[in-house]
């Protein structure tokens, strides 16, 4: 365990006051292209509308952009609205239960592109060249069809749709444009195979890792909250697991999978090459630390092996996916935005780290 005097610069709170202010979800970066501005939603706390709004570096400085048109933000929520900014092509796209739209970043224009009936949205995520959009459709959160979509104008069409039985979600383009890992979602206790890979050229689909079980057939290994890490898959194994928990790295090529570090850890996040690691913490199942609401975010250099605990706060309510930290890196690894809750309030606003 390394201090962290000699690697953030800064520390900054990013967000309206009195509102809930919260970032698309951890599987699409918020940043734009050049990593000096990033998008977020605000809203008031009583209030069901986000406003899109984004936030510049070099002059700490919010802006209010537009409302979303089709979207009305459920409060008993569990997951965030899919949503993913297309920084080159100046878009946002989102998704609303039975609806996906999209919008002009600069002229705030929206207009409704896929609508499904009967039909649960989820896990909206960008090929790296912003021209495949993947997405994932349900109705009994047993079975998904997974879509690729083509979104340059004027297609939005499909070019590719596979039928996985299982509720799959977290889906996540790799380098190549053709692999996409998703997640099997469900009770983690109860999922034997949460890492999973789709080539959506071929229609290949296949487990990354299978989930450790002991000699009496009782699964002892429970994994979440995965990411494209470079070439490979970073994942936290919880500390709900009967095992060492901590960060681990699959290699979808040779099926290796190792714990590169033990920790406490609720979520975590990649930079682009997978050379450094991000996390936040939890207090339950079996880690060490017993307190409640109190969390540590911590940077893991990979080639070190080496962690440094960044930062230490006391946050509120968890009930929420806009009230988890879920730190991410910018695009240069220089950066890290998260979000707190704090104790006592509805509010939630972000936190952003300059590093050295």
């Amino acid at each position: 365990m390394q201090d962290n005097d000699n690697i953030v610069l800064e520390e900054r709170k990013i967000g309206f006051a009195g509102n809930v202010n919260f970032v698309p979800y951890y599987t699409n970066s918020s940043w734009n292209a050049t990593d000096n501005a990033f998008y977020f939603f605000t809203m008031p706390c009583d209030d069901v509308t986000p406003t899109l709004c984004i936030y510049h570096v070099d002059t700490d400085t919010s802006e209010r952009l537009f409302d979303l048109e089709f979207f009305k933000f459920k409060k008993d929520s569990v997951d965030l609205f899919p949503a993913v900014v297309l920084p080159k092509r100046g878009l946002m796209i989102y998704g609303n239960d039975e609806r996906i739209a999209v919008a002009d970043l600069k002229t705030g224009r929206q207009e409704i592109k896929i609508t499904l009936e009967k039909k649960h949205i989820h896990g909206c995520c960008i090929s790296p060249d912003e021209r495949c959009l993947c997405y994932g459709d349900s109705d009994d959160y047993a079975v998904t069809d997974i879509h690729i979509v083509d979104t340059l104008p004027p297609q939005w069409k499909d070019v590719s749709v596979n039928t996985v039985n299982l509720f799959a979600n977290h889906f996540q383009f790799f380098p190549n444009g053709e692999e996409i890992l998703f997640a099997h979602e469900g009770t983690t206790e109860k999922i034997p195979d949460r890492l999973n890979l789709l080539n959506w050229k071929t229609g290949e689909t296949r487990c990354l890792h299978h989930h450790i079980f002991d000699d009496n057939g009782h699964q002892i290994e429970c994994i979440g909250h995965e990411q494209v890490a470079g070439n490979k898959v970073l994942a936290v194994r919880y500390p709900v697991s009967r095992m060492d928990f901590g960060i681990i790295v699959v290699d979808p090529k040779t099926g290796s999978c190792e714990l590169v570090d033990q920790g406490d850890y609720w979520h975590a996040s990649s930079d682009k090459n997978g050379d450094q690691f991000v996390m936040d913490t939890m207090w339950w199942g079996n880690s060490r630390r017993r307190t409640g609401g109190l969390f540590d975010i911590t940077l893991f250099d990979m080639k070190e092996r080496k962690r440094f605990v960044l930062k230490t706060f006391e946050a509120g309510s968890i009930n929420n996916q806009m009230y988890h930290p879920h730190p991410h890196f910018d695009g240069t690894g220089k950066k890290i935005l998260y979000s707190v809750h704090p104790k006592g309030t509805e509010e939630c606003h972000l936190k952003l780290l300059l590093l050295k």
